[in-house]
């Protein structure tokens, strides 16, 4: 798998193309964050209140100032592994999670309430009204939604505000996914873009619901994380294992928002590439045959 990693490595490393568009996305980032922020009214209609008065919106001016200096200075402070910069977005994101989650106190409607009665359901092994309300939306996969909420709710409590809190920690650990995705390919812009989604003022906003999408998008970005990982590893066993994960994440992901299809078919393209690219060179594309049924035994 050596020649996939330098494959990866010379489309994606230290490339002045690749810096500036990186530079260019984060400024442009920036600039819709403060446009959010000067219309944070307009926003609000997710939770369906006034979410900040005048005065509060000047603190919230505050956080963002002070968020922004103490991500400037960790980032000039020196090198950092992956591991503790993880650990930095994690907390950054969680930080302002918390702070909305005071203020918020967030009432299940419509399909989110549905979600919240099939997870209560798996508590209470009432598994017979977890399929019956799947049932309803004519997606076998919807089984899979009470099972996972189920889980949720018997580890952390089956208070709606619990579950809420639940979302505010799984949307902070897509944060650091996100942290995780881009460090495979520019180590330096990684922290940058775990930041900027970690202070994205909707998805802060966003996280005070008890959607399924938070589960989906969190295991979505470790199926990229982890297959990227396979595709760089050196050695067999390890691309095999960490494909056999990624395919578990992705199935997950599909059990809690059907729509991981389209990723489907961009790790899929992503793959014919490398294998196209590496067809003269035997041991190569053995490994891709084995990356690929590993997945695909996660994925069943």
């Amino acid at each position: 798998m050596r020649g996939i990693k330098r494959w990866l490595n010379d489309r994606y490393g230290e490339k002045g193309i690749a810096r500036g568009v990186s530079i260019f996305l984060s400024v442009a980032f920036l600039l819709f964050i403060g446009y959010i922020l000067v219309r944070y009214r307009y926003f609000t209609y997710i939770v369906r209140e006034e979410l900040f008065s005048t005065p509060m919106f000047g603190l919230l001016l505050a956080g963002y100032a002070a968020a922004l200096l103490l991500f400037v200075t960790l980032y000039r402070g020196g090198k950092k592994s992956a591991a503790h910069w993880a650990a930095i977005v994690f907390c950054m994101a969680l930080l302002p999670r918390l702070a909305a989650y005071l203020f918020i106190r967030y009432i299940p409607t419509s399909d989110f309430a549905n979600y919240y009665e099939m997870g209560l359901a798996f508590a209470r092994g009432d598994y017979a009204a977890v399929a019956s309300q799947a049932a309803t939306y004519h997606i076998p996969d919807f089984v899979g939604l009470g099972v996972i909420n189920g889980c949720l709710l018997s580890l952390f409590g089956t208070d709606i505000r619990a579950f809420q809190l639940v979302h505010c920690v799984i949307t902070s650990l897509s944060c650091a996914a996100v942290y995780l995705v881009a460090q495979r390919f520019d180590e330096k812009a990684a922290p940058v873009a775990g930041f900027l989604f970690a202070v994205y003022p909707a998805n802060i906003i966003y996280s005070q619901v008890t959607s399924n999408q938070h589960v989906g998008v969190l295991f979505t970005l470790l199926a990229v994380w982890l297959l990227l990982g396979a595709l760089g590893a050196r050695k067999l066993w390890k691309a095999a294992l960490l494909a056999l994960f990624s395919g578990i994440s992705l199935l997950i992901s599909q059990y809690a928002h059907p729509s991981t299809t389209p990723t489907l078919i961009a790790f899929s393209l992503y793959w014919l590439t490398l294998f196209l690219s590496a067809w003269k060179r035997k041991k190569e594309w053995i490994g891709l045959l084995c990356v690929a049924a590993a997945f695909a035994l996660g994925l069943c």
